[in-house]
C-alpha cells in the first residue's frame, strides 16, 4: 500500500482540529444562537454601548461581542473591526472560548501559545499579541458567543479585571437571554391566541370560601394534581416554597375582603420546572351583596418575568461596574442636571454637592473653557468627544469622554496623570542628551525652526556658534573613556552660565556643542561671545586628582548671509569649527564664501562617489601578507581604489572619510566585500582575504545578513575571509557591536583588530571578545630602528599578544632591518612596501607564482 501524501496528513489534521473545536452540544447550541434572530442585523445600541464601556474599562484598542454559528464568528458590536464582520469559526480565538461556558479565556501572550501563535489575526495586520474573552451564554449555560478585548501588545488582567470582564460578559447574556425570551414569547403569544381563540385557557372557578370547583384539565396534569388534591387550599402546596406564604396570606385577604385577586407567584410543575404565573381573579355577587362564585384565570408569565428579571440583573451589575470603578462616571440630563455621580465622582468634595445642580452653575470655572465647548458640541451634533483636560479639583490630568443619550450626555473620566508625566518624561528624554541633559539636536532644529519662522532674515538675521572640544583621546588613552564621559559633563556644567544669560546651548555629538545667542547680535558681539566661550571652556579641568586642559574651536554662522534654513546654517557653523580647528589663531572662524566653496566642493565630491558606486568606478587593490618564520604568503589585504573620470586618482585620505560622513560607505564597503570574496576565488593558492569594516558599517541592522550572502554567492569559505576593524568600533555602541562580532565569528570569518596600541579600550575588549590578530599600528614600526622606546612598546604588545593566543600581525614595514627585528621578536605575519605593494587584482596570481621572501629574514 502507498504510504500517505503529505497533503492527505495535513488534510486529516485539519478535519480533526476542526472538530475537536466543537462543544459537545453544538447541535443544541447552534439552535439556540439561531433563537436570539440577531445574526446579520443591523448594530444594536445595547451592544455597541457594552462593547465600547469594555474598550474603555480595559483600556484596549479592539473589543467585540459577538456570536459563533456553525462555521463563522459575526460580530454584532465591535470596537476596532468592522461591525457585521464574519470570520471562519476556526481561525478565531473564540472558537477556544466556546469549549468550556465556565470559564474565561485568558491569552497574556499569543504569539507565545501554540493554539494561536500561527493565526492570521497575530501574523497578520492585526498583530494581536493578547486576548481576554468569556462566553456569553442562554438561560440553559449553552455558549452563544464571547465578549473579548484584544491588544496589539502582551497583557496580564489582576483577578478583578477577569470579574469585571465577566461581569461585563453577563450583561451581554442577559441582553441575548432577553433576545430569546423575546423571541420565544412572541411564538408564545402566537401559539396563546389560537388557543384563546379555540379554548380558554386555565380558567377556574371557586366558592366562596375559595374551594376550587372547576380548573382546566391541562393545567392539573402540569401541576401533577388532581381537582380533590386542589380543593381547600390544596393547590397552594404546588407553589415555589418562597412564594407560598405570600400567595397564601393574598389569597385569604381576597377571600376576607372581597377584594378583586391579582398577584404573580412561582408554580412546581410536574416535570421539575419551576414556572411564573398570574392570577386573577373577581367574586360575582348575589342581589344581596354576598359573594357566591369567584372567577378566575391562571396566566403563564414565565418569558416576561425571566425578562424582567433579567433586566433588572443587568441593571444590577451594570450600577455595580459603575460603583466599582476607578474612573469618574457622571451622568447628566439635556439641561445639563446631574442625575448620577458615581462613588468615585462622590468622594471629591469640591463636587460633592453636584448631583442635582446644573453643572455650569456648580463649576462655573468651566463656561467659556474648551471643555465646556466640547461638551456642548457632543450634545449638539449627537458624537461622542474625547478631550484631555487639567483639573485641579481632580487634582491632574484627566482623559475626558462625552457620549450623547436621548436622557442627556454620559461622561466617563479617567486620571492619566501618571501617563501624562510619563509622556513627559519620555519627550525630555528623545529631545535632551542623555549624558549632559541639555537639548540634543532635535530640539536644536526645532529651536532654529521657530526663531526662522520660515523667514532666514528674522529680524537682522540668526547666528550659531559650533563648539567642539580637543584633547579626549589623550584623556581617555591615559585614563580610560570614563573620564572623556566626566569631561563633556563639566563642559555642559559651564555652558550653564550661557543657558542663564538667556543662550539657546544644545549638546551635539560626543565633545560638540552649539549656542544660539539670547537676540540677534553683530559680528563685534558674536567675536566676544566667542572668546567668553574659549575663556570659560579652556580653563583647566580638575578630574580625580589630575589636571586636563582641553582645546575648544568654534564655528560661527548667520542667516541670511551664510545660511537660508535650519540645516544650511548647522552646516555652515561645522564648516566654520572645521576651519577654525585647523587653524593657528585665535580659535574661532566666521564662515567665509571660500568655505563655501570647499563645502559646494565636498557636495560634489559625494555626489561623484555616489555615480562612482552605481558605475563601479571604485577598484581593489591587494598588498600580501607574509607569514613568519616560513616566508610564505598567508593572504592579502584588499584596498580601496577610486580613479575619478576628470580629477584621476583619488587618494583613500580624501575620499574615505567623506564616504564615512555621508554614509556612502554602506554602499561602497558591500561593493568591496563582494569584489575582494570573488577575487579571492580565482587566486591560485587558497589564502585568506581581508577586507576593512568601516564604523560606520556596524550601524546597518544587516551587516551580518550581508556577510552571510556574499560568502553564500561567491562560494569563499569563511575562514579564508578576515574582517578588519578598528578601536572605534568598540567605542560607538559597544555592546550592540559586539553582539554583531560574535555573529559575524560565529559565520567562521576571522576578526582582526587594526591599528592597535593606538587607543586605550583595546585592552578591556581584549577580555571580551577573541580576536584572531591584533595589527601593530605603523605608527610604532617605522621609527622601530631608531626610537628604542618604540621597540619596548612593540615587543611589549607582542608579549601580550602571546600570552593571550593572539597572532599579529605587523603593518608598514619598509627596510630589512624592521623585518629582521620583527621576526626576531617573534611577530607572525608582516605587511609593508619591503614585501610588496598593493597591486591590481590581475597581478596576484602572478605574484604568488613568482614571490621570493627577502634574504636574511
Amino acid at each position: 500500500m502507498d504510504a500517505p501524501t503529505h497533503g492527505s496528513d495535513s488534510s486529516v489534521d485539519l478535519i480533526s482540529e476542526a472538530v475537536s473545536l466543537r462543544p459537545s452540544d453544538e447541535v443544541e447550541r447552534v439552535c439556540s444562537v439561531q433563537r436570539t434572530g440577531l445574526l446579520d442585523t443591523p448594530l444594536d445600541p445595547r451592544f455597541d454601548r457594552l462593547t465600547r464601556l469594555t474598550a474603555r474599562l480595559f483600556d484596549a484598542p479592539l473589543a467585540m461581542v459577538s456570536l459563533m454559528d456553525s462555521d463563522r464568528l459575526w460580530l454584532m458590536a465591535a470596537v476596532g473591526f468592522a461591525q457585521g464582520l464574519s470570520a471562519p469559526r476556526d481561525d478565531t480565538f473564540c472558537a477556544y472560548t466556546v469549549l468550556d461556558p465556565t470559564q474565561p479565556l485568558i491569552v497574556p501572550d499569543t504569539r507565545q501559545d501554540p493554539r494561536f501563535a500561527s493565526n492570521p489575526f497575530v501574523t497578520g495586520p492585526e498583530s494581536i499579541c493578547f486576548y481576554a474573552g468569556v462566553p456569553v451564554l442562554d438561560a440553559e449555560k449553552r455558549v452563544l458567543g464571547s465578549l473579548c478585548v484584544f491588544d496589539t501588545k502582551p497583557r496580564h488582567l489582576s483577578s478583578s479585571e477577569v470579574e469585571t470582564l465577566c461581569d461585563l460578559a453577563f450583561q451581554a447574556s442577559v441582553i441575548l437571554q432577553m433576545e430569546q425570551a423575546a423571541a420565544a414569547q412572541r411564538e408564545s403569544e402566537e401559539h396563546h391566541r389560537w388557543a384563546v381563540a379555540l379554548s380558554p385557557q386555565s380558567q377556574w372557578v371557586a366558592d366562596a370560601n375559595g374551594n376550587l370547583l372547576e380548573i382546566r384539565a391541562e393545567f392539573l396534569d402540569q401541576l401533577g394534581m388532581t381537582l380533590d388534591e386542589v380543593h381547600d387550599e390544596g393547590w397552594i402546596r404546588s407553589v415555589f416554597p418562597d412564594d407560598q406564604a405570600r400567595v397564601r396570606d393574598t389569597f385569604v385577604h381576597s377571600l376576607r375582603t372581597g377584594e378583586r385577586m391579582d398577584y404573580e407567584f412561582r408554580f412546581c410543575m410536574v416535570d421539575g420546572s419551576r414556572r411564573w404565573v398570574r392570577s386573577r381573579a373577581a367574586p360575582r355577587r348575589d342581589e344581596a351583596g354576598q359573594i357566591v362564585r369567584w372567577y378566575g384565570a391562571v396566566e403563564d408569565i414565565d418569558d416576561r418575568k425571566t425578562i424582567e428579571l433579567a433586566v433588572e440583573e443587568g441593571r444590577r451589575r451594570l450600577e455595580g461596574v459603575l460603583e466599582s470603578t476607578t474612573d469618574f462616571v457622571a451622568f447628566f440630563d439635556r439641561d445639563w442636571r446631574a442625575t448620577y455621580l458615581n462613588p468615585h465622582f462622590r468622594c471629591i468634595e469640591a463636587y460633592a454637592e453636584l448631583l442635582g445642580k446644573v453643572l455650569w452653575e456648580a463649576m462655573p470655572d468651566l463656561i467659556g473653557s474648551s471643555v465646556e465647548k466640547s461638551l456642548r458640541q457632543a450634545q449638539d451634533s449627537g458624537s461622542p468627544v474625547n478631550l484631555e483636560w487639567y483639573s485641579s479639583r481632580l487634582g491632574g490630568w484627566m482623559d475626558v469622554h462625552a457620549y450623547p443619550t436621548p436622557q442627556g450626555i454620559s461622561l466617563f473620566i479617567r486620571d492619566v496623570t501618571e501617563q501624562h508625566q510619563l509622556s513627559q518624561q519620555l519627550l525630555h528624554q528623545v529631545e535632551h542628551d542623555p549624558l549632559t541633559d541639555l537639548p540634543n539636536r532635535t530640539l536644536l532644529h526645532s529651536e532654529l525652526r521657530a526663531r526662522l519662522g520660515g523667514n532666514p532674515q528674522g529680524v537682522g538675521g540668526q547666528a550659531l556658534l559650533r563648539l567642539r572640544l580637543d584633547g579626549f583621546r589623550s584623556a581617555t588613552d591615559t585614563f580610560g573613556p570614563a573620564m572623556g564621559e566626566a569631561l563633556i559633563q563639566r563642559a555642559a556644567e559651564r555652558l550653564q552660565h550661557f543657558v542663564q544669560a538667556g543662550c539657546f546651548v544644545a549638546a551635539l555629538d560626543g565633545p560638540e556643542f552649539a549656542v544660539l545667542p539670547v537676540s540677534t547680535i553683530q559680528r563685534p558681539t558674536l567675536d566676544a561671545l566667542a572668546n567668553d566661550l574659549l575663556d570659560t571652556l579652556e580653563r583647566p579641568y580638575s578630574e580625580n586628582g589630575s589636571t586636563i586642559r582641553l582645546k575648544l574651536s568654534v564655528g560661527i554662522a548667520r542667516t541670511p548671509d551664510d545660511a537660508q534654513d535650519a540645516d544650511q546654517l548647522l552646516q555652515a557653523a561645522e564648516i566654520a569649527m572645521s576651519q577654525a580647528r585647523s587653524g593657528d589663531g585665535q580659535g574661532y572662524s566666521h564662515f567665509t564664501a571660500s568655505m563655501r566653496q570647499g563645502l559646494e566642493n565636498r557636495h560634489q565630491l559625494v555626489r561623484d562617489l555616489r555615480e562612482a558606486a552605481e558605475r563601479c568606478e571604485i577598484s581593489l587593490a591587494y598588498q600580501p601578507l607574509v607569514d613568519f618564520p616560513l616566508g610564505q604568503i598567508g593572504g592579502f589585504e584588499a584596498l580601496m581604489r577610486w580613479r575619478h573620470p576628470t580629477r584621476g586618482a583619488v587618494s583613500p585620505a580624501e575620499f574615505i572619510p567623506v564616504a564615512e560622513q555621508s554614509g556612502v560607505i554602506m554602499e561602497l564597503g558591500a561593493i568591496a566585500l563582494r569584489q575582494a570574496c570573488q577575487d579571492a576565488m580565482t587566486w591560485r593558492s587558497p589564502v585568506r582575504v581581508a577586507v576593512n569594516l568601516s564604523p560606520v558599517q556596524f550601524r546597518d541592522p544587516k551587516l551580518v545578513a550581508l556577510v552571510a550572502h556574499i560568502l553564500e554567492e561567491t562560494k569563499l569559505p569563511a575562514s579564508r575571509l578576515k574582517l578588519e576593524i578598528t578601536e572605534t568600533v568598540l567605542l560607538e555602541d559597544s555592546e550592540t557591536n559586539l553582539a554583531v562580532l560574535h555573529q559575524l565569528k560565529d559565520l567562521g570569518v576571522l576578526i582582526v583588530l587594526d591599528d592597535f596600541g593606538t587607543g586605550y579600550s583595546s585592552l578591556g575588549y581584549l577580555q571580551r571578545f577573541p580576536f584572531h590578530k591584533l595589527k601593530i599600528d605603523q605608527s610604532f614600526v617605522r621609527p622601530l630602528i631608531e626610537r628604542p622606546e618604540s621597540q619596548a612598546i612593540v615587543r611589549s604588545i607582542l608579549d601580550l599578544a602571546r600570552a593571550l593566543g593572539i597572532d599579529t600581525t605587523a603593518e608598514g614595514v619598509e627596510t630589512q632591518e624592521q623585518l629582521q627585528w620583527l621576526v626576531r621578536e617573534g611577530c607572525g605575519q608582516i605587511q609593508g612596501y619591503l614585501l610588496g605593494r598593493p597591486m591590481p587584482a590581475g597581478d596576484v596570481n602572478r605574484f604568488l607564482q613568482d614571490f621570493a621572501c627577502p634574504r636574511g629574514h
